[in-house]
């Protein structure tokens, strides 16, 4: 009130403190010789500026829910109390918020196994087979804080994805809680349905992200015993996503079979004959090492450029203060280096081979003579490495199509 009085100097506080100080010295007597017209005077504009300011003014400012939980205020405090009118406030607020919140998607991402797939770079069979039958395969990427609202939702999800796709059977739920910030107790019933309705259709239920706090309420609150077979618990979105893609390989009898074509047969396929192809195979150089060497080291200059015949090798990023991390796993039939190799720039990651692979090196030397005397097979070749990176960006463009959608 002072305030709106202009009433905006240290005297006006003086004052204040003075009255109570004359009020705690002589007693509160004096009180009844100001004129009780101008106390009620300034008791009802100051009324009058509350019932402007938060009636009137806020119908312009605030959303209309919120809005009515303010008339709703109002009208508990005329006819019951101030106190009830308070309480009642706090309750639709609270009621309000979790409306609200229950609307915000806790699926961020909601993917199959044919349009998402692990970092591990297959042989073109094996991806050819988790696009056919990835649909098994559902992964839900979860953020935010579930609670029952949102837990609901979650199963919902998981209706319409088995109706969706009734004519293929859901063989792996994936759901990743890397970004979830918490669970509420409250949906301990929506995980016990989660799992019937998983479990009716035989599936197995990966978990992927879990910190050790949701850890502890997915094993206490919704009584299921996580170390069933039916379920399997990774320390990451990739490596569970890796799983499932393995165990599907592994269910169509290919995962151990010989399915990888050779380097002849790639350049074959790609309209190289015989005699073009062994020019070729001349200037490559063939390696064995074992497991667990660094053929590129990151941040070295431009070295060589590999074909990966056999085994795996694993391309991570190192930073001096965490552990490395996975970027890629290549298998056979693959290139490693061969941005660095083309492009002369330093290499950005490192490549640790895994299972001891046959490696064909080619170096830079060796691809400037193959040039200069072989002209034709040089252009054979570099067809080849264009269609091996061309494969790749398209597989990069459709996994990022689909985290956009």
């Amino acid at each position: 009130m002072n305030m709106k009085f202009s009433a905006r100097t240290r005297l006006t506080g003086l004052f204040a403190a003075g009255v109570c100080l004359l009020a705690l010295g002589v007693g509160t007597d004096f009180i009844s010789l100001f004129p009780k017209f101008i106390l009620g005077g300034f008791l009802m504009f100051l009324g009058l500026t509350f019932l402007y300011e938060w009636v009137y003014k806020t119908w312009f400012k605030l959303p209309k829910a919120d809005y009515l939980i303010i008339i709703l205020i109002l009208v508990v405090i005329a006819t019951v109390g101030f106190l009830e009118g308070v309480t009642v406030g706090i309750l639709a607020a609270v009621i309000l918020f979790a409306i609200n919140y229950s609307q915000v998607d806790v699926i961020k991402h909601a993917l199959t196994g044919a349009t998402f797939q692990s970092t591990i770079a297959r042989p073109r069979m094996h991806e050819r087979i988790l696009q056919r039958y990835g649909k098994q395969v559902l992964i839900l990427e979860l953020q935010g804080y579930i609670f029952f609202g949102t837990a609901n939702h979650l199963l919902e999800q998981i209706r319409i994805h088995i109706h969706r796709y009734a004519n293929t059977r859901l063989c792996y739920l994936l759901l990743d809680f890397s970004q979830v910030t918490g669970i509420d107790s409250s949906v301990a019933l929506s995980f016990r349905k989660m799992y019937q309705l998983v479990e009716m259709n035989n599936a197995s239920i990966v978990l992927s992200g879990l910190s050790a706090e949701i850890m502890s309420f997915l094993r206490k609150s919704i009584f299921i015993n996580l170390d069933e077979t039916s379920f399997h618990i990774s320390a990451d979105l990739d490596h569970g996503v890796e799983w499932c893609e393995d165990k599907l390989l592994e269910s169509t009898g290919v995962l151990g079979r010989d399915t990888e074509k050779s380097i002849q047969d790639q350049l074959k396929d790609l309209g190289g004959d015989a005699k073009l192809i062994l020019r070729i195979l001349h200037y490559l150089e063939k390696q064995e090492l074992p497991a667990g060497v660094k053929i590129i080291h990151q941040g070295d200059s431009p070295g060589d450029l590999y074909f990966l015949e056999d085994g795996i090798v694993t391309v991570q990023l190192e930073t001096s203060n965490e552990q490395p991390r996975r970027l890629n796993t290549l298998s056979s039939e693959h290139l490693v280096g061969e941005l660095g190799f083309y492009l002369g720039s330093k290499r950005d990651a490192s490549v640790l081979t895994g299972a001891p692979p046959p490696l064909l090196r080619l170096t830079a030397e060796s691809l400037k003579m193959m040039e200069m005397e072989e002209p034709e097979a040089a252009a054979l070749f570099h067809k080849f490495v264009a269609h091996i990176m061309a494969g790749k960006l398209s597989h990069l463009m459709s996994t990022v199509e689909t985290l956009m959608r």
